[in-house]
């Protein structure tokens, strides 16, 4: 019902008449490669029923012909009309059958024939929906699946001389059934029409393998007739690397020595080429990549992966899904220069040439089958029926034979919105047989049953963080649809990135999706772009289709902006007058760039253009630069990386990334810095201060100034305080949520340090015991001559409480506070619903003055709006505190680490606790009146701070 006589499945082959031609690695300059696309007779039809005899009885003179090009959709040259759906059938879901209005395209061209090799094979690489074919009047047979790759032996139907080719191409069949795609219903031949001359290799797969610390690729090869081995050659870069020689019909392991490994990041390509015969040569070009499950998280080359990717339709405004080479390879050019690193074939495989293109241009690609039935509700869906089982696997197979050579196809997708059933478990299985080392991947499988992670579509922020946190052993999440892009937006980009960045169980996703699918019209002699319901379709899904992140003409919106300099690979920080330089590539260092500088002040004058040879800045690692003049600068600072020369897309002397940055005066203590480290320590020390960071909690240990220890134990992040009267309701929610008791591990660290600065990332996740929730913390602290500088994000994640009663740092002293002073709100306690009594300036107090004494002890002595503070120590330290407005508090000692405040107590042998708050619960007067208001509480969201220690 589905095919007919077509060929085996196998990879793409093709043949050259010299090992020069093979290296070029285009098929359309081989001898061997015969094109029949251009123009062929053309016969409109509204049903096949309406077929005259003489078409099949092969007298094609007598049929009244008109023209049509070949690649093209018919409807987009005037033959019928395009329809637009999202999951809703055109036609009635009736299965196997197909309405008899369905219309019909038969095709017709002569064309002449030179006796080449010693067979001849008939390529389709894509006809919409259903075709079969004849050669000279012969039946070669039929085929369907819209998207695949389609073979005929014609070497014994062909003639040297003149022969004929005849086609009936029908919009519907029954395997529309299962192309419910969210697009444009077109219909015809999109792709290219081939004839290829063959030798007797049949079939080539490059599989690369690493095995006990050595790269190679095992050979296979099938259909070999001779009995002589067959020349190879290797080649890198044009040069040759390896020669040898394969054994006929095996599999054969070839080791390469020094290998240069294949990324997105770094798309290093090999060439082998086969000599097959005299003057008949085929090549593979193919990659060295590992693609692994470590740990149950996606690894490249054993890297974590993080997706920052985009669905994309094969679509041109003009031509439908016939695009040219040209239009392909300016769209993934435009895709790779705003630092996308991964596409989602949505939802069928895309043209070779695409392929060819991810594998030079470096793209993970999620390569999917030509499967979707969205219009079925589940439990009548294919999924189930085994009718559709013999399809689902032979859909899978072809897949996966096409395009197992590319280096660039990471993962198979077995397809999209088609529910589940046992005919993805017998799809899966079957895919796993021809490529057991790629991961599968299946949105509808959300048990995870054959699949290797987890998928899923628009998932809220707040629900992945639950995920990540319940998860954290479970296969990895990611979002194979995102952002959609209709109209003006997506947004919240930066917050879904956090998200991917600050849990490594989520990685990643692609956004809904790369460009509008609006067909080009012209009106009037104006251009409009008209989408579903603007054809006169009777079934159609609007302006759902608009959903791009760039224009029908490749126009970028700005929503493709946005997305860019969210995923940038490389990030920019301020330590003081120095930038800090973040290459957050895997793969690749930053050896190619100039540093462009200059300060915008705070009229928008610029100050003149400022170079700078940029240090090479080595992979997942900090570089400190120094830019003179900024140490008295306020407003902006501008920086880019300019490319010395082309780098991948990226044409010499062009915007790689760049940023904006805020510019403060800062205070310029130039002090001998020294770093040193042990395995559980990361020390730093200045003239007049030390900094020390614990590797297993990432939290400051010990702050000393000036010889002086001034921490009893670790300054933490936390989120409980001793209850006030008016908590009593809430606090017990508090305390079945553990919020005092959060324990810190250190995620990640990364360091870079000069003669007189430091600047450390650290990555934590704060965890209480017993209940299943989390906080994901970044800290960017700077060590410098005037002090320690902390600026920190935080996210909560899980079932956390919808709010807490505070949210800051903790920095537990070793001797008691005698003195405080400090600007801010004054002289008396404050809170966010308790501010009026209370006036911003300078106060002073003795330490036993700070906290308001109630009859029932409580939390008491906050202030509101500090800017800085100056704590005096018995032991007759100071410590100095400043920051852009924050909560103040000196509290008792916690008689019990990571209690529950149950007793805060003033002992003399231990000192007190400074809070630095960016958050504080209001009062209320909830013990037997209202809450605080909602604006007054500390509501469990995203937060953020910055502060100094000096």
């Amino acid at each position: 019902m589905f095919v007919e006589n077509i060929l085996p499945y196998r990879s793409r082959i093709n043949y050259y008449r010299s090992q020069e031609q093979a290296l070029r690695y285009d098929e359309t300059q081989s001898p061997w490669h015969k094109s029949l696309n251009g123009t062929w007779q053309f016969l409109f039809l509204n049903s096949p029923s309406e077929i005259p005899s003489a078409f099949y009885e092969g007298r094609y003179q007598e049929l009244s012909w008109q023209q049509i090009e070949v690649p093209a959709n018919w409807e987009m040259v005037g033959f019928g009309k395009p329809i637009y759906t999202n999951f809703n059938y055109p036609f009635p879901l009736n299965v196997p059958h197909v309405i008899d209005e369905n219309p019909t395209g038969l095709y017709y061209r002569e064309f002449t024939y030179e006796e080449g090799l010693g067979k001849q094979t008939l390529r389709f690489d894509g006809v919409e929906s259903v075709f079969e074919v004849w050669i000279n009047g012969r039946y070669l047979g039929k085929s369907q699946g819209s998207r695949l790759m389609s073979e005929f032996d014609i070497t014994r139907s062909l003639q040297v001389g003149e022969n004929q080719i005849a086609m009936k191409v029908s919009k519907w069949s029954v395997g529309s059934y299962l192309e419910d795609q969210d697009m444009w219903w077109l219909a015809g031949i999109p792709r290219d029409v081939t004839i290829l001359e063959e030798a007797d290799l049949f079939d080539v797969k490059v599989t690369p393998n690493q095995k006990k610390g050595t790269w190679g690729i095992d050979v296979a090869l099938t259909d070999i007739e001779q009995d002589y081995p067959l020349a190879y050659q290797i080649f890198f870069d044009g040069t040759e690397v390896l020669v040898g020689s394969f054994d006929r019909c095996s599999v054969n392991h070839v080791t390469i020595n020094q290998p240069k490994l294949w990324s997105d990041e770094v798309p290093n390509l090999y060439t082998l080429v086969i000599k097959v015969a005299d003057e008949v040569y085929t090549a593979v070009r193919f990659g060295l990549r590992s693609v692994a499950l470590i740990d149950n998280r996606i690894c490249l080359n054993g890297e974590l992966i993080l997706f920052n990717g985009v669905n994309r339709h094969e679509f041109s405004p003009e031509n439908g899904r016939a695009m040219t080479r040209n239009e392909i390879y300016q769209e993934l050019i435009a895709i790779k220069k705003f630092h996308i690193n991964a596409i989602r074939t949505s939802h069928y495989p895309d043209i070779p040439y695409f392929y060819d293109l991810c594998d030079e241009l470096g793209f993970l690609v999620i390569d999917e089958c030509d499967i979707e039935t969205h219009g079925f509700s589940e439990k009548d869906c294919p999924a189930v029926d085994p009718f559709w089982r013999s399809e689902f696997i032979r859909r899978g197979q072809r897949l996966v034979h096409r395009d197992f050579n590319h280096p660039s196809v990471i993962i198979w997708s077995l397809g999209n919105e088609s529910w589940f059933g046992d005919n993805f478990v017998a799809m899966a299985d079957a895919m796993r047989a021809i490529d057991p080392q790629r991961l599968l991947h299946y949105e509808g499988d959300r048990q995870v049953t054959v699949t290797d992670f987890y998928s899923t579509m628009y998932t809220s922020i707040d629900d992945l963080k639950k995920r990540a946190v319940q998860n954290k052993t479970q296969p990895s999440h990611v979002l194979c649809e995102y952002g959609h892009a209709m109209g003006n937006g997506p947004g919240s980009l930066l917050e879904y990135q956090e998200v991917f960045e600050n849990f490594p169980s989520v990685q990643g996703g692609f956004i809904w999706e790369w460009k509008d699918h609006g067909i080009k019209v012209i009106e009037d002699g104006q251009t409009i772009y008209k989408y579903g319901g603007q054809f006169e379709e009777t079934v159609h899904d609007g302006d759902f289709i608009i959903d791009g992140l760039v224009l029908p003409d490749g126009m970028p919106s700005p929503g493709v902006l946005e997305f860019a300099k969210v995923i940038q690979p490389i990030k920019f920080y301020l330590a003081g007058t120095q930038l800090v330089i973040d290459n957050r590539y895997k793969f690749r260092s930053l050896k190619n760039f100039t540093l462009h500088w200059q300060t915008v002040d705070e009229t928008g004058t610029t100050t003149p253009l400022q170079t700078l040879a940029l240090p090479d800045v080595e992979p997942q690692s900090l570089q400190l630069v120094t830019l003179p003049l900024i140490a008295d600068s306020q407003g902006y600072l501008n920086v880019s990386l300019i490319c010395n020369q082309a780098d991948g897309v990226f044409s010499a002397g062009s915007i790689f990334v760049q940023d904006q940055l805020v510019l403060q005066k800062f205070e310029t203590v130039t002090k001998t810095l020294q770093k040193s480290e042990n395995d559980s320590q990361l020390i730093f020390t200045t003239e007049d201060f030390e900094v020390v960071i614990n590797k297993q909690t990432g939290n400051i240990s010990q702050f000393s100034k000036e010889g002086q220890a001034l921490l009893q134990r670790e300054m933490n992040l936390s989120l409980g305080r001793k209850r006030i009267s008016n908590d009593m309701f809430v606090q017990p929610q508090w305390d079945k949520a553990y919020l005092n008791e959060l324990y810190s591990y250190c995620d990640s660290i990364q360091m870079t340090a000069e003669k007189d600065c430091a600047f450390v990332i650290i990555k934590q996740t704060l965890t209480p015991p017993v209940v299943g929730w989390s906080l994901k913390l970044q800290q960017k602290i700077q060590i410098d001559g005037s002090g320690c500088h902390i600026d920190y994000k935080g996210w909560f994640a899980g079932d956390y409480p919808s709010e807490v009663p505070r949210i800051g740092w903790e920095l537990p002293l070793k001797a008691q506070v005698t003195e405080v002073s400090w600007l801010g709100n004054g002289p008396g306690e404050s809170y966010p619903d308790s501010q009026q009594a209370v006036y911003f300036g300078n106060y002073q107090l003795k330490g036993e003055e700070w906290a308001f004494s109630y009859i029932v002890p409580q939390d008491a002595g906050n202030r509101t709006n500090v800017k800085e503070v100056k704590v005096a120590l018995k032991d007759q330290s100071t410590l100095k505190i400043e920051g852009s407005g924050f909560n103040f508090n000196v509290i008792p000692y916690d008689a019990t680490v990571n209690g529950r405040y149950k007793e805060l107590v003033n002992l003399p042998e231990l000192g007190q606790v400074l809070r630095v708050d960016t958050k504080v619960r209001g009062l209320g007067s909830n013990a037997c009146g209202q809450e605080p208001q909602e604006r007054y509480k500390a509501h469990s969201e995203d937060f953020k701070g910055t502060f100094k220690l000096s």
